[in-house]
């Protein structure tokens, strides 16, 4: 019998690959020191002006680029993305290895509001091609839904961060260049956000509630990214 996972195995590897839609370990193009120096308690007042001047620099950018890696209690994804960014949404390419309730090398593609899966090989006779889609406003809007506030804008999430508590934690040199940290506090949730030149984000660490811990970080800003839908031979709807 072939494998089944609560009888909904895309449901569950789109909201697992969701979980990791925003991260990426920082890419490997120097970063220079950050053009103004910061004081004893950095630049921004709070969280929002934090996110919006981060999502500023990233629409500016247009394209990033990194790798793949979440921990949490339901098993593990890592693998590599790239994502365009634009005012009207972003698109992501993805491609990961996941471990828990589902091992298998997986794949997916949001482009114009249209999200693609591809099939792991234990499931393929759940449809008659390699990969499957849905409009984000379809039978899984939920899914698309939640991955696409995942993969919004980097330091979009704060917006509306009226709960959360802003500290910054000084300059720290990584393997790419140095970075001003800061560190928002939620209720719900921890991240740290490490901000190059340009206002660039290298790296993004979360800690949820439910235990997930990731790395979210982008490298390679406005480098050129392929994102395209998979070929149509191999496309057919996601099975309802």
């Amino acid at each position: 019998m072939p494998p089944r996972v609560d009888g909904r195995p895309f449901a569950l590897l789109a909201l697992v690959l969701a979980t990791a839609g925003l991260t990426a370990c920082a890419g490997s193009d120097e970063v220079p020191p950050p053009s103004s120096s910061p004081t004893a308690a950095g630049r921004f007042s709070d969280a929002r002006e934090l996110g919006e001047t981060i999502q500023a620099a990233a629409l500016a950018a247009g394209s990033a680029s990194g790798e793949i890696d979440v921990q949490g209690p339901d098993g593990t994804a890592r693998g590599t993305a790239e994502y365009r960014f634009a005012a009207d949404g972003t698109d992501l390419s993805a491609q990961a290895v996941l471990a828990g309730p589902i091992d298998a090398d997986v794949a997916l593609v949001l482009l114009d509001d249209v999200l693609y899966l591809k099939v792991p090989p234990a499931f393929r006779w759940l449809a008659p091609t390699p990969w499957v889609s849905t409009p984000a406003d379809g039978p899984a809007a939920g899914v698309a839904a939640t991955l696409q506030r995942q993969t919004l804008l980097p330091g979009s999430d704060l917006a509306a961060a009226t709960d959360a508590q802003l500290r910054y934690l000084g300059l720290r040199r990584t393997p790419t260049g140095v970075a001003e940290v800061y560190q928002v506090e939620q209720p719900d949730r921890s991240r740290t956000y490490w901000v190059g030149e340009g206002d660039l984000v290298s790296r993004v660490e979360t800690t949820s509630a439910d235990g997930t811990t990731s790395t979210a970080g982008y490298g390679a800003w406005g480098r050129p990214v392929t994102i395209s839908p998979p070929p149509a031979a191999e496309v057919s709807d996601l099975p309802g």
